[in-house]
């Protein structure tokens, strides 16, 4: 009887220099969308994930890709930056 598992990628590592100097280790399937790693990431810092910006190799992230589509490898770093939103003063 052949299991129907599927594999699981080394850690992908999600780095956010901006916030608090902080890493964390996800391990998600190759097949597997990055929203909930979104999700789980916005909980952790208590941010909403419309204010946080998800890069891998210069691309942003969407919640329909995948680890598989973006050719990810074990220990790949996923970084991460609050939105800022600039603007003018009147004074």
């Amino acid at each position: 009887m052949a299991e129907d598992t599927e594999a699981i990628t080394g850690c992908v590592k999600i780095v956010n220099e901006k916030l608090d100097d902080d890493e964390l280790d996800f391990q998600i399937t190759e097949d597997s969308s990055f929203k909930d790693l979104m999700e789980f990431y916005a909980e952790r810092t208590g941010l909403p994930t419309c204010h946080l910006r998800f890069y891998f190799n210069g691309k942003r992230l969407t919640y329909e890709m995948t680890p598989k589509s973006l050719n990810m490898e074990d220990d790949d770093i996923i970084e991460v930056f609050k939105e800022q939103i600039c603007g003018n003063s009147s004074s």
